[in-house]
């Protein structure tokens, strides 16, 4: 799985109903360089399949 991939899936975690599942999402997220973040956030926001992805997940679709 490449880091875009994994990163993705780490944002729909983020949304997760599941408490456990979503505070490990948090750790992982706050862990990640403010510098890598930005840039994968932008990379997410440049690939329509990523963001239709994270969309989905946002709105409860799978």
């Amino acid at each position: 799985m490449d880091e875009l991939t994994e990163f993705n899936q780490l944002l729909g975690n983020l949304l997760n109903t599941d408490t456990e599942i979503r505070q490990k999402s948090e750790k992982i997220y706050e862990n990640i360089p403010l510098k890598n973040r930005i840039h994968l956030l932008f990379l997410i926001t440049s690939d329509d399949t990523k963001a239709e992805e994270t969309t989905k997940k946002i709105n409860g679709q799978n």
